[in-house]
């Protein structure tokens, strides 16, 4: 949620000697992908965790849709600030 985010943010700024946070999401459930972007090279999941939240993230660069029902992922997260609107985004670094 939000609040969480700004206790990341504390942390900030991020750099060579602090580098900005890291998270796994293990079993989460593929709800819907769909590839954005003018080029449809950005992958935007929808997800479910285990005890049904859901959940938006994103991949840049990557066009893969050879995706399996349930995925493992790292990521980080922030505010995405969209037409006046703030919610978390998660950024999909890695799959595993």
């Amino acid at each position: 949620d939000l609040e969480f985010i700004s206790i990341i943010e504390s942390f900030e700024p991020y750099g060579l000697e602090n580098d900005r946070p890291f998270f796994k999401v293990s079993n989460a459930n593929l709800i819907k992908y769909e590839l954005i972007g003018r080029d449809k090279n950005h992958l935007k999941l929808t997800l479910s965790s285990s005890d049904g939240f859901l959940f938006e993230a994103i991949k840049f660069n990557d066009s893969n849709t050879n995706l399996s029902q349930n995925l493992n992922l790292v990521v980080n997260i922030a505010k995405n600030e969209f037409r006046g609107t703030v919610k978390p985004q998660f950024y999909i670094e890695e799959f595993f």
